[in-house]
């Protein structure tokens, strides 16, 4: 199931997988309660296993409202089983509804 999260929700996740060995201070991102932005939680049952945060931010490449996806992760073990992609749809599901015309990231390997 996912559902709408706090930002603070995220980071244990965002600290795992994305930046592991650092303080989870390093884990907060400047946007985390901007207005506008949203972050999504993946739960099976009770336990938070992916999460991805979405901010309004333009992008020189685009026109219109755009938003930029940060800090998506999803546990290790349930890493391919396409929890990423059901997080990504709902969100383009909302962002219809803002009006948005973009969605865009930057992604690592």
């Amino acid at each position: 199931m996912i559902k709408f999260i706090s930002a603070e929700k995220t980071l244990p996740l965002r600290s795992e997988i994305l930046r592991p060995g650092m303080d989870i201070e390093a884990c907060i991102f400047p946007q985390d309660n901007a207005k506008g932005g949203f972050h999504l939680g993946y739960y099976i049952e009770d336990h938070l296993v992916g999460v991805a945060s979405f901010f309004p931010r333009q992008n020189k490449k685009f026109e219109g409202l755009a938003y930029q996806l940060r800090g998506m992760a999803i546990s290790n073990i349930h890493q391919g089983k396409g929890f990423g992609r059901k997080i990504i749809d709902f969100a383009k599901t909302q962002l219809h509804v803002t009006n948005a015309k973009y969605l865009w990231c930057n992604a690592g390997t």
